[in-house]
């Protein structure tokens, strides 16, 4: 059976390939059609979704869209982009989600379709991880988050404005201020006097090694700090 990173990386002609083994459903919503073609595939309703929807030569395949019980691709990828930007790693395992973000990399078609999306998957995302306890979950975020990263997805743009927003307890869980600063988006140096960047953020750029004593000196001259930074910064004066 085909995997989501088949159906996400294959050829019209293998995608018809794996397809025409398929016995649709015959009446239901599009949920009970794409769950049906779904479980023969031996995929998640969101990884034949996203699979299919991402991938940009299925676009002409009616034949395949029609199985999931839509009829258009432009269809199809209203339910890919809700999916994409809603889920929290139950039907689009992280593995998929690397999958994904890895061929992204590799193909600027996709790499333009896949960021037109990240904002939104972000901020569900980052609303999401602050009130969980679920180990897995949080690796899975920061994984997510690295992967970003690492395959291009998060541009100097993007993660400087990210960076500038209130949402540093989510933040923290992904390890993106030492991501920023390791890929040269920005000074460690200058994220210690950015209000916006949560205290865990500041201890984890000092518990790295990333910033100088001088600088924390600097900091720690500020009138306007508060008891809890004061004391993390003069654990590392």
């Amino acid at each position: 059976m085909p995997t989501f990173a088949d159906i996400l990386t294959s050829t019209p002609e293998d995608l018809l390939r794996y397809f025409c083994r398929v016995v649709p459903a015959t009446e239901g919503d599009i949920f009970v059609k794409i769950n049906t073609v779904a479980k023969q595939m031996g995929l998640t309703h969101g990884q034949l979704v996203c699979g299919l929807g991402f991938n940009l030569a299925a676009q002409d395949l009616e034949e395949i869209v029609s199985l999931l019980g839509f009829s258009s691709f432009r269809l199809l990828g209203f339910r890919r982009s809700e999916l994409f930007t809603t889920d929290f790693y139950a039907d689009l395992p992280i593995d998929s989600l690397l999958d994904l973000y890895g061929e992204a990399n590799a193909n600027p078609g996709l790499m333009d379709m896949v960021r037109d999306h990240i904002p939104k998957r972000l901020e569900n995302l980052d609303r999401r991880i602050v009130t969980t306890a679920d180990p897995t979950i949080l690796v899975s975020y920061r994984m997510e988050i690295h992967a970003m990263y690492n395959g291009g997805i998060i541009t100097p743009f993007f993660c400087l404005a990210r960076l500038g927003m209130t949402n540093g307890a989510a933040r923290v869980h992904g390890g993106e201020a030492i991501m920023a600063v390791n890929k040269g988006f920005i000074q460690a140096e200058n994220l210690l006097f950015m209000e916006s960047i949560a205290l865990g953020e500041k201890e984890a750029l000092l518990t790295e090694g990333l910033i100088d004593k001088t600088t924390v000196a600097t900091r720690l001259a500020s009138p306007n700090l508060t008891a809890d930074e004061r004391a993390l910064l003069e654990r590392f004066a």
